[in-house]
């Protein structure tokens, strides 16, 4: 119980993030296991970013470590990228998760299904009260507004 009050050493936060991100020598093997990674961390990148950040990656989740992971320009030749692409490949299919452009245009950012379709719904929001405002401003009646959206 007392230890739930201290504040998380450095090295217990490297370890749970070794876990969480599956960096512990436990591959992702089966579309269950990747389905089960993306919902766990939320949103991830395909592969690492240069120099390197604290963000979970596709890649070591089903390599299984993060010793010498190939970056996108790298993807083509190192030969365990073919099946972390194929898993990554159903995910999509399966809408199970989504890919959006990440900081790099080539480096793939997965996102959970939940949160995309959050973010989605918050974006049309958004959008529609745009809308809105600016026909309030040229006096166009609200349900036309609607229909027409």
């Amino acid at each position: 119980m007392l230890s739930a009050l201290l504040p998380m050493t450095e090295q217990e936060l490297q370890q749970q993030r070794r876990e969480k991100w599956r960096l512990n020598g436990k591959p992702i093997r089966t579309i269950e296991e990747a389905r089960a990674f993306v919902e766990s961390v939320g949103l991830c990148l395909m592969y690492p970013l240069r120099p390197a950040q604290p963000l979970p990656t596709f890649i070591g989740a089903t390599i299984g470590g993060e010793d010498r992971l190939p970056t996108w320009q790298h993807a083509y030749s190192d030969p365990r990228t073919a099946e972390a692409t194929q898993i990554m490949v159903r995910l999509l299919r399966e809408r199970a998760a989504f890919e959006a452009n990440s900081f790099d245009e080539n480096n793939g950012l997965l996102i959970r299904r939940r949160r995309f379709l959050i973010s989605m719904r918050w974006w049309a929001n958004a959008t529609q009260s745009r809308r809105l405002r600016r026909a309030r401003a040229l006096h166009i009646p609200r349900w036309l507004v609607m229909r027409l959206s």
